[in-house]
């Protein structure tokens, strides 16, 4: 494979639109969480979050994984080359060295989620591979995040409120985590990875999406009441409605790369509500 093409493969698989449309509203709701404003730290600690950890991030577990098929955010993946492994710790070093001026704690969590990403991916320990560690690795990456949030804009002072604001909200989004392996399940199994939806089927996952999703979103708008009112009424409402149609596509799955489509859908749909609902509040 040329030169050219393998930066592309990397760029591709840095999967961009995933990283800032699914995943960004922890860190986003982090800022919402903050009584402070320190708006060009937290835009810059945004994009290099977003590009630099969870991008190098995913380059590194797509270098380990190897996946033929469908991912989360790139339905062909390109094939990795071995300069892509160093690359990816280099993304996720730069990022860390932007991230020193933002303090002691921001740095910490950065530092603990590079450390729980190798855990999840490398082979040896991979937690990807055992059910119930890679949600415990997936969901405090995420909570970490939304603390990167707070920190980043400008926040100082960890109340039970913000607390509890960033693990509801990694919650919300670990109901629908193990919607990423259902259309994975053959591959997984192949490479003997025992995944969430590989141990307990997509029943599994059907029973993780109802115990967390509405339990999570209801304790995240008290939380978000006492921060900004009413508006967060405007949050319940909307993730309420969406679990509607969530239940109806997890009906309807099998199992396997079919599912692709409707796992995005599902995903983009939800994320991008977050993003715009935290960014509309912050903006107010």
């Amino acid at each position: 494979m040329h030169i050219p093409f393998q930066v592309r493969s990397f760029l591709l698989h840095l999967r961009l639109p995933y990283q800032f449309c699914i995943l960004s509203g922890a860190y986003l709701l982090g800022g919402v969480l903050s009584p402070q404003i320190d708006l060009p730290m937290f835009l810059s600690q945004y994009v290099s979050v977003h590009f630099f950890l969870f991008g190098g991030v995913t380059v590194y577990n797509s270098y380990w994984d190897k996946d033929e098929g469908p991912i989360g955010g790139l339905k062909n993946p390109p094939r990795m080359a071995k300069w892509m492994l160093p690359a990816s710790w280099v993304l996720q070093g730069i990022g860390l060295v932007v991230g020193l001026p933002v303090g002691r704690g921001f740095t910490a969590l950065y530092i603990a989620s590079m450390i729980l990403s190798w855990a999840y991916s490398s082979p040896g320990i991979r937690w990807k591979g055992r059910p119930l560690l890679s949600v415990v690795a997936t969901g405090s990456a995420i909570a970490f995040s939304s603390l990167m949030g707070f920190y980043a804009y400008g926040g100082n002072v960890l109340t039970v409120g913000v607390v509890m604001g960033c693990v509801t909200v990694s919650l919300l989004i670990i109901s629908l985590y193990p919607l990423s392996q259902v259309y994975q399940i053959p591959e997984d199994t192949k490479r003997g990875d025992r995944t969430f939806a590989v141990t307990y089927g997509i029943d599994g996952v059907r029973r993780i999406f109802l115990s967390l999703y509405l339990l999570s979103i209801t304790v995240l708008t008290g939380v978000l009441w006492s921060a900004i009112g009413a508006r967060s009424l405007i949050l319940f409402a909307g993730a309420t409605a969406l679990s509607a149609w969530i239940l109806h596509a997890l009906g309807r799955m099998q199992g396997n790369a079919k599912d692709y489509h409707a796992v995005m859908n599902i995903k983009y749909v939800g994320g991008i509500f977050l993003v715009i609902f935290c960014v509309a509040v912050l903006m107010i």
